[in-house]
């Protein structure tokens, strides 16, 4: 068993039963907003003790030959890149009021865990800010890049406002266009703010067909809306078109979301909220950021 684990929890006030409330109630909170680790696949480290996570980045080989006897020699030399990035802890505390505490035990009431999935809800979002955005301006974090930071991903000026059709559908299709260029094939996810989400639904002039399902359509894949997406500069005006897949992009996480005891206060329980992950982009041609969007 994780000795941290047992650190953090022998030495705590609550029962196991209080424990199981605590826990279940940090899941609700975050399942239903997540974003990020629905688009990249998980990466298992092997505990939160692992604090840096490397991969090779290869070279592009040249092209095939052709021959009648396959004697021509095609080998090429690989150039084998090492990168290396840190592993964050996203993290916020918490307390228990002793009195609620009390309360709970002496009246059999479910224990009062909205503290606990506020803090669980802010470093949901905060991991969302980290995949889909990375360091932006007015954000920092640790020099890690995200989807719209990405060095070396795609990009896509976009020709006018979504709520005027058919500016979006021809948006995702000239994104679309240029992952396709590079050798990805649907399916793509696509990753919108909320107002981009809402406007994409304006219906195409003399169709009766609203844009977002044509977009449905295009890409053949998912889409997701979170109001954490960001651009560079900070602003809301960019989406993601993305070729998913963990040869593009995963998410290594060394420790996944947990609730930790801290100490006693002035009688008050006060808890730490916390997770280890960070997103690996392999890729970033599989990424084709859609900015300027109104």
């Amino acid at each position: 068993m994780d000795p941290l684990t047992l650190v953090g929890r022998a030495q705590a006030p609550l029962r196991e039963e209080e424990w199981r409330q605590l826990d279940e109630a940090v899941v609700r909170a975050v399942q239903p907003v997540l974003v990020g680790r629905r688009v990249l696949p998980v990466k298992q480290l092997a505990g939160v003790g692992i604090m840096t996570v490397d991969w090779d980045e290869l070279s592009e080989m040249s092209q095939a030959h052709i021959s009648m006897y396959g004697e021509t020699p095609a080998e090429d030399t690989i150039i084998y890149t090492r990168k290396s990035l840190n592993v964050p802890i996203l993290h916020k505390d918490f307390r228990i009021h002793w009195r609620d505490l009390e309360a709970s035990r002496r009246f059999g009431t479910p224990l009062d865990t909205a503290n606990a999935e506020s803090a669980a809800l802010v470093v949901a979002q905060k991991e969302d800010r980290l995949i889909l955005n990375g360091e932006i301006s007015g954000e920092p974090m640790l020099g890690i890049e995200g989807l719209t930071t990405a060095t070396g991903r795609q990009t896509q000026a976009s020709g006018g406002a979504w709520a005027t059709a058919p500016n979006a559908l021809n948006d995702v299709r000239a994104a679309a266009k240029k992952l396709l260029e590079k050798y990805y094939p649907p399916p793509y996810d696509l990753i919108v703010q909320p107002s981009a989400f809402m406007d994409a639904h304006t219906l195409i002039a003399n169709t009766g067909i609203s844009q977002i399902e044509k977009i449905k359509e295009l890409i053949q894949g998912n889409i997701y809306i979170s109001s954490q997406l960001k651009a560079a500069d900070g602003g809301t005006d960019s989406a993601i078109l993305m070729k998913t897949g963990a040869e593009n992009a995963d998410l290594c996480v060394a420790q996944d979301l947990k609730t930790f005891y801290m100490q006693t206060v002035d009688m008050n329980h006060h808890f730490k909220v916390y997770e280890a992950v960070v997103p690996r982009i392999k890729r970033p041609t599989a990424i084709c950021e859609i900015t300027g969007i109104t």
